[in-house]
């Protein structure tokens, strides 16, 4: 009898195992999503009467900023795309996660800006207006991870465009240096600022009104060196048949050889390119974000 006792009781410890296991994995299941260490199955955001809704979670892996985006999730951001188009007037405010010790392999500041830039170029590519977009990061504690996956990832929060400007703002001075006479103007954070091109005889020029920009951003990086800019150039679908060549990166550099040629250093600006994603004329642009 006492030699059943050895295999007796490793098949209990098998079966108990075995049930740990399970009850974990129905605890933690990776299409939950922590809100104040609460676990919920879905995503909901709400603008006014109307209600986004994605009954799983989209998420990114810890000390990465690349979106994993469940099938329901596309259709979220499709319908949030179609939303901001149909309503100019509303904002919508990305509140990118990250967590104290995460590894940031990508050239934002912190992986909850990138995070959010990752929401951002998705939203733009099904049609949004990348100027009704703001960013912001903020640092969140462990119970957001599951896993190795930050579940949600980015905040969405809608607004006025009155209410985006807020307090919550860059300084961008109008000259090498700030007086008392010569106070600085206020610009938003996150918020960009859009130069508009048109693409003719491969040159691409600039007017008057975009320099005096540029140069207020070129005094604001002087300034404050440890800010930088993200330039994002678009460029249309129909452009990038007509003309050789990523229309949408040439118009970031074109930008960015005018900021450095007037003393920023190029270590300050960071270049990004969507070519196809503008939908007409007034977003074939640059789009220049202060990132501190």
């Amino acid at each position: 009898m006492s030699k059943l006792i050895p295999p007796v009781s490793g098949i209990a410890c098998l079966v108990w195992v075995t049930l740990w296991s399970w009850w974990l994995s129905k605890e933690h299941s990776p299409n939950d999503l922590s809100n104040e260490g609460t676990l919920v199955s879905a995503i909901t955001i709400t603008d006014g009467d109307q209600q986004f809704t994605s009954k799983e979670v989209f998420s990114f892996h810890l000390s990465d900023a690349t979106l994993v985006l469940p099938l329901s999730s596309i259709e979220l951001i499709k319908s949030l795309a179609n939303h901001l188009h149909d309503q100019p007037e509303r904002m919508l405010l990305l509140s990118g996660k990250y967590i104290d010790g995460e590894r940031n392999r990508s050239p934002y500041p912190n992986l909850g800006l990138a995070r959010a830039k990752a929401i951002k170029d998705l939203l733009v590519e099904y049609g949004a207006n990348p100027e009704q977009i703001n960013l912001e990061s903020k640092i969140i504690g462990l119970h957001y991870l599951v896993e190795d996956r930050l579940l949600g990832g980015v905040d969405l929060h809608f607004t006025t465009k009155e209410k985006a400007v807020g307090d919550d703002s860059l300084e961008m001075a109008n000259s090498d240096e700030v007086t008392s006479e010569n106070p600085p103007k206020k610009v938003p954070a996150g918020k960009p600022q859009a130069i508009l091109f048109k693409y003719d005889k491969e040159i691409f020029t600039l007017a008057k009104k975009n320099r005096s920009v540029l140069d207020s951003l070129r005094r604001l990086v002087r300034n404050k060196p440890e800010h930088r800019l993200i330039l994002s150039g678009y460029s249309s679908k129909d452009e990038e048949k007509a003309v050789s060549g990523n229309l949408a990166e040439r118009r970031s550099l074109a930008v960015r050889r005018y900021l450095v040629d007037t003393g920023v250093r190029r270590k300050n600006i960071i270049i990004e390119s969507h070519p196809g994603a503008a939908h007409g004329e007034d977003q074939q642009r640059v789009e220049i974000t202060v990132i501190e």
